[in-house]
């Protein structure tokens, strides 16, 4: 019931465990969704789209295994490139890939940072998409302070109109209100899935910085502590599929 949901909705915040096929879970919407892009809005080009999806992973590990399975599902769409960047790579390497352009990008915290502050030919003028996969062992790891700088400077270097849409001229914003627009990275353009097999005080937080409304799949928010925007609507209940005991 995830993919569904995740194709209908922008912001959608997963609950699922290790080993449970939540890979898949959110890489074929994002070519559903990419591929739609390309036919409909506007043909995606490596060189000029830029990077155009980034997917967060908290270990080397869990970095690769997402690459593996996003390359067996576009074998047949030639024009979503994707390359991974991950400690104990050559930056250098990765340098030259990321000049030859990506349309997705998987990633560790730290080493995204280190591009975003240091690769001039990372674009995300046409950012749409942004999966954070096992946030809570992200954060867990201690890698929240990576993560709110790399979402600091992502927001610097795509289009200011992405971000906080409907809010009041600057002039007329209260100190409160300029302090909350500086550490929101709400966007109603950007698409956004977070996977999290817990919610705890720190992934709440990223959450709640990342999104205002979402749909939930696989928990309850209110059982888990969890008090943001959660869509609690009849089409949007606990999305958790029971395993037949015979196929």
């Amino acid at each position: 019931m995830a993919i569904p949901t995740i194709l209908a909705t922008p912001n959608v915040v997963l609950r699922s465990e290790t080993g449970s096929g939540k890979t898949l879970a959110y890489l074929v919407p994002l070519i559903e969704y990419l591929s739609d892009y390309s036919l409909n809005t506007k043909k995606i080009h490596r060189e000029e789209s830029g990077t155009m999806a980034i997917i967060f992973s908290p270990t080397r590990e869990l970095a690769v295994q997402i690459d593996m399975e996003l390359r067996k599902l576009l074998k047949l769409f030639y024009y979503m490139v994707c390359t991974t960047i991950m400690g104990g790579e050559s930056p250098q390497r990765e340098k030259a890939r990321l000049r030859k352009g990506c349309v997705i990008l998987i990633c560790t915290p730290g080493r995204l940072l280190y591009h975003l502050q240091s690769t001039a030919s990372l674009k995300l003028d046409n950012l749409k998409y942004l999966i954070f996969d096992e946030a809570d062992r992200m954060l867990d790891l201690g890698f929240e302070r990576e993560m709110n700088q790399c979402l600091d400077l992502i927001k610097s270097k795509c289009p200011k109109s992405k971000f906080m849409p409907n809010e009041p001229a600057i002039e007329n914003m209260t100190d409160q209100d300029k302090k909350l627009k500086k550490q929101k990275f709400l966007s109603r353009e950007l698409r956004i899935n977070f996977v999290s097999a817990t919610m705890n005080a720190q992934v709440e937080a990223l959450g709640s910085r990342l999104m205002h409304d979402y749909a939930k799949v696989g928990f309850s928010m209110k059982a888990s502590g969890y008090e943001g925007d959660a869509k609690e609507t009849d089409e949007v209940e606990d999305m958790v599929a029971s395993i037949p005991k015979q196929i």
